[in-house]
């Protein structure tokens, strides 16, 4: 298991930085293209496109997937239960301050609920578990949209493609 350490940098070793983050994600990026051909070859599974082009017209070649109608039944099942949210304040109880933080705890499982039905993060799930299935992992983004809420801007997690995404444990300066 890899453990992060951080290290100070003297701030005229900016260059020596930058050149060891760009060799780190370049040791990720390496390790990402052997996963890559893993996950195009699952895809090609899934959407029944397996068969080579060479393949002679005598020999089998079934049309219908039969592993996308599973994977979506366990997605399907997986999603069947509401997602429920439960914020318990870390205060000391019986006193005035654990009042009001258990009251603020309320509003923020209010909140919570309503950004998960008004935002449609049961979709965003669907298409990570779907990804899980298909190639082992599944990435969410949580980020703050100011975009969001007519300008207002709010805070917001959507499904990131496992192809573009850079994973890998020993990425530490």
């Amino acid at each position: 298991m890899a453990t992060a350490q951080r290290t100070d940098v003297p701030a005229d070793d900016n260059l020596a930085v930058a050149g060891r983050i760009h060799g780190l994600w370049q040791h990720a990026n390496d390790h990402m293209r052997e996963r890559h051909e893993r996950w195009r070859k699952a895809y090609r599974l899934i959407h029944n496109r397996g068969w080579a082009n060479t393949r002679d017209p005598w020999m089998p070649s079934p049309t219908a997937s039969e592993i996308y109608p599973i994977i979506s039944a366990l997605v399907g099942w997986m999603t069947d239960q509401r997602v429920r949210f439960q914020v318990v304040p870390a205060a000391d109880p019986h006193s005035q301050y654990a009042n009001f933080q258990q009251k603020l705890s309320a509003d923020l499982e209010t909140v919570l609920d309503s950004l998960w039905v008004n935002y449609n993060y049961e979709s965003e799930v669907e298409k990570v578990l779907f990804d899980a299935f298909v190639y082992g992992t599944g990435f969410f983004k949580s980020v703050y949209d100011p975009g969001l809420d007519g300008g207002a801007g709010n805070a917001t997690m959507r499904r990131c493609d496992p192809f573009t995404a850079v994973s890998y444990t020993h990425l530490t300066l």
